[in-house]
């Protein structure tokens, strides 16, 4: 791939990298933009997550730099995402694709309604209840890791939503916890493409740059904007997916 072949490919992933550490969705871009240029739809999600490695590598560093992101996850959320990466791609058998497709649509649709009253996650609640839902969010995080191991459509999505339901983060600070989430969860899955051969870096590292620049463009977004710029970002994404999704339920059953 030459350098003029390279200039589109870098300007997608800027694109893919705002919203990969705003809302999430960066591999709900990225790969049909690269199955559009002929790549097949396993080469493209191998590409698009070596890609968006980048971006959320630049968007950790650029929310730890931010002084209106602060929050505290529990540290038991690290190994269980991880192995939740690594155990994800055998749950796959087990369940038909088709149905799942279904189920990921039903749980958009839900998100979108939930996360227009996200404000009553926020209220107060007692230390217990608290203690609780961070276990619930625990789990609920292992999960979508395993998830997004074999299937992963919304899964930015649906993390950020967990987060602020368990615990209680605002969108901004979500962005930021989702975001390195899923750079444990993203690492994972990279070093073993890697560790198999099946990066192809002509393509990959063109389109990891572009990303790069956009996480720190879309960090940046949301310092200046808070969250509600976060919040545009993800309802709007979320609802492009939700679309999205029906639509190739509708057109292939």
């Amino acid at each position: 791939m030459n350098i003029l072949e390279s200039i589109p490919i870098g300007i997608a992933g800027l694109f893919v990298g705002i919203v990969s550490v705003t809302a999430g969705g960066g591999a709900t871009l990225g790969v049909p933009f690269l199955m559009a240029y002929g790549y097949t739809a396993n080469d493209a999600i191998v590409i698009v997550k070596f890609a968006l490695l980048a971006s959320f590598i630049a968007g950790t560093l650029a929310y730890k730099r931010s002084a209106k992101t602060e929050f505290s996850i529990p540290k038991i959320v690290w190994p269980l995402s991880f192995v939740g990466a690594l155990t994800g791609s055998s749950i796959v058998l087990t369940v038909a694709p088709n149905v799942l497709r279904l189920i990921v649509l039903v749980l958009l649709v839900l998100v979108l309604v939930m996360s227009c009253t996200i404000k009553q996650f926020k209220s107060e609640s007692p230390a217990d209840d608290f203690s609780q839902k961070k276990i619930g969010g625990a789990v609920a995080i292992f999960l979508l890791a395993a998830y997004s191991g074999f299937f992963g459509t919304g899964y930015g999505s649906f993390l950020m939503f967990a987060l602020m339901y368990f615990y209680g983060l605002s969108f901004l600070d979500s962005a930021a916890a989702m975001t390195r989430i899923n750079l444990l969860v993203t690492g994972t899955s990279v070093a073993n493409f890697i560790a198999k051969g099946a990066v192809n870096f002509h393509v990959a590292v063109p389109l990891a740059l572009g990303c790069a620049v956009g996480g720190v463009a879309g960090v940046a977004i949301a310092r200046r904007n808070g969250s509600r710029a976060v919040r545009i970002i993800f309802l709007g994404a979320s609802t492009l997916l939700t679309v999205k999704l029906g639509f190739d339920i509708l057109r292939n059953p």
